[in-house]
């Protein structure tokens, strides 16, 4: 207190103060209610009118709806609590922001599928309208709107990709793949003490310089500390991405709260560190050139959109060069969390890793490593792996989507340009399509003689449905089977002594083991 100024009046400013506040206070808070009010008649009205059913939910808290009952560590963990409530399809209240939330995957399959344009929105969360300010060269595949420019952009890249999935490009795809596990191999059968970087690192350096090589005919060495450096920006990337609370309550923002601030500070600093191979390989391109890779059919298919339906559009030909960022960031985040979790899912289910070791020992043998054209003869190999993407579910949410019109999903009314949290990790775990959902079961995708059951597969959607399917699933597909082929053919994983090995994650937007320690040793 100024004690030259008298204690009636210090006190009579106290509590004018207060009661500013409280006034001030009162307004903000009727000011709410009014606001949310008005939006609650407006939609009755609108519900109403639809002939659909309000959509159920819990209540929320004023402010912040229902952001408090959500576990911040397992999200969709929560989610899927809620469901058992309210049912596959519920509102929750997410700040100032209602939030459709779709769980199991008739439900996901009823909106992403049977009404794929409609779910097929991005919502315009702060985030992702920062992410696509920062791009580049221009609007992102991942995180832009379902329009003329994001057909175009998905129609180029799923051609691209094509010739290296499908087509002749896939031994040089093979090759890649084949050269890149054999080096990882290496360097984990080092002893533990003697390692200059963890298990998880050396995955992602790996898979890193597999996307590197397949792009852009670029690699680096393990012990290049440049290179480590943009791998472990892309790790902020995905933890820093995992919830973003601004989106939800944008007043955040004037009270520097923003957690998007490192994530966006992590994307430039990845997107600085793409670019110049991105002009390297633009300017080296060569249409006459064998050497192809990724970014060449990217480039050339640019080119020739660019004299028709690039100048309808009004888009400029380098516009495609940022599927690049996407397709690198994305292919690391998946392919690497799915080989960290094999591994540990191989430690915890020894019986697992010995049959199929017997397997590919079988088909294989030990003078040569596994190849795709074992992969047919390998069926509990391929289960095996495809039961490790069920059970680990790398990416429980993927991107939220907005639908892009009114309407009626399961009898419920969703207005046009809600925010959809889908719930692909309950899928998974979806008891009404699989059989003891919480069980690891290597054999599950295999039919009674056998080989592999195409329908069992089919229910699998680790990499989405709908228009905003992952484009990179072909080539991934190749890329984990010669990885987790090579791993187990040469390679025993096991819990250490006096060690704990578990299924414990780190949420992002990719799920990634807590602690991979793992005990390794050759075969």
């Amino acid at each position: 207190m100024d004690k030259n100024l008298p204690d009636v009046l210090t006190d009579d400013v106290l509590i004018n103060a207060v009661s500013v506040t409280t006034y001030l206070m009162l307004i903000i808070t009727s000011i709410l209610f009014t606001r949310y009010w008005i939006n609650a008649k407006r939609e009755s009205d609108k519900v109403a009118k639809s002939g659909g059913r309000p959509l159920p939910g819990p209540w929320g808290l004023p402010v912040f709806g229902s952001m408090l009952s959500l576990d911040p560590s397992g999200p969709h963990l929560s989610l899927m609590k809620l469901a058992k409530v309210y049912g596959h399809v519920f509102k929750i209240q997410m700040g100032s922001r209602p939030v459709l939330v779709l769980n199991g995957l008739k439900a996901i399959r009823n909106a992403l599928v049977k009404q794929a344009v409609v779910f097929a929105g991005r919502p315009d969360l702060l985030t992702l309208k920062a992410i696509n300010s920062a791009n580049l060269f221009g609007p992102s595949l991942s995180f832009s709107q379902y329009s003329e420019e994001w057909k175009l952009h998905r129609k180029i890249t799923e051609t691209s990709l094509r010739h290296f999935t499908a087509g002749s490009q896939v031994p040089f795809v093979e090759s890649v793949a084949k050269g890149e596990a054999e080096e990882l191999v290496r360097y984990l059968k080092v002893p533990k003490c003697e390692r200059s970087v963890d298990i998880p690192c050396l995955v992602r350096l790996s898979v890193s310089n597999l996307m590197l090589w397949f792009m852009f005919r670029k690699r680096a060495s393990y012990d290049d500390k440049k290179f480590i450096e943009s791998i472990n920006i892309l790790d902020g990337l995905s933890e820093a991405g995992s919830g973003n609370l601004v989106d939800f309550l944008p007043w955040l923002r004037f009270f520097s709260l923003d957690s998007s601030t490192g994530f966006l500070e992590a994307q430039k600093r990845f997107n600085k560190s793409v670019r110049g191979l991105i002009d390297e390989r633009h300017e080296l391109y060569d249409p006459e050139s064998a050497q192809h890779v990724f970014m060449d059919e990217i480039i050339a298919l640019g080119h020739v959109s660019e004299e028709d339906e690039f100048q309808r559009l009004g888009l400029a030909g380098r516009t495609v060069l940022q599927n690049a960022f996407d397709f690198f960031g994305a292919g690391l985040g998946t392919t690497s969390a799915t080989l960290e979790w094999a591994m540990v899912h191989m430690a915890l289910f020894p019986k697992a890793q010995y049959e199929v070791q017997c397997e590919i020992d079988k088909v294989v043998g030990r003078d040569r490593l596994p190849t795709l054209n074992d992969r047919e003869y390998l069926p509990l190999t391929q289960s095996c792996l495809l039961e490790i993407q069920r059970y680990a579910a790398v990416t429980p949410f993927g991107i939220p989507h907005s639908t892009t019109k009114d309407t009626i999903l399961d009898g419920y009314f969703v207005p046009k340009d809600m925010v959809v949290f889908v719930n692909l990790y309950s899928a998974n775990f979806d008891p009404e399509v699989w059989d003891e959902p919480e069980v690891f079961n290597p054999r599950r995708f295999l039919a009674q003689d056998g080989a592999l059951d195409d329908e069992k597969m089919k229910l699998l959607k680790a990499f989405g449905l709908g228009r905003r399917r992952c484009v990179g699933s072909g080539l991934a597909s190749i890329n984990l089977f010669i990885y987790f082929s090579t791993l187990l053919h040469q390679l025993r994983f096991s819990c250490p002594e006096g060690g704990e090995v578990n299924l414990e994650f780190q949420f992002g937007i990719t799920l990634h083991p807590k602690n991979l320690n793992v005990h390794i040793e050759s075969r």
